[in-house]
């Protein structure tokens, strides 16, 4: 359960576009900027520098990005061990495959799931 705004911070300071990330989820990008002034207010520093349409992280938003990055691992590690206690074991399985087994084979070993 990592906080929304730092959800909205990894986007933006991985892709280094408000606008980018507004579009990967889902939402306009005034509500991204104000997420992100809402973190630079609480930690009273600026985390991107802006320059034109580009924008860069400053030595605090590299530092806020370490720490969400170890945040968010520890967010997905949180709800998979509750899950397993549970008896319900749920992640994220990533499969890299040539297209060709990607589109024939693994359809038909792998079951499906929605």
């Amino acid at each position: 359960m990592i906080d929304y705004r730092l959800k909205i911070f990894l986007i933006v300071a991985e892709r280094l576009s408000f606008s980018k990330a507004a579009e990967e989820i889902h939402i306009s990008q005034p509500p991204i900027s104000k997420h992100i002034n809402q973190l630079e207010n609480h930690f009273k520093q600026k985390l991107f520098e802006r320059k034109g349409n580009s924008i860069m992280l400053t030595t605090v938003g590299r530092t806020l990005l370490i720490h969400a990055k170890n945040i968010a691992v520890l967010s997905e590690e949180l709800h998979y061990d509750m899950g397993r206690l549970l008896d319900k074991n749920e992640g994220v399985l990533r499969i890299a495959a040539s297209t060709t087994i990607a589109q024939y084979i693994l359809p038909m070993i792998l079951p499906f799931s929605s």
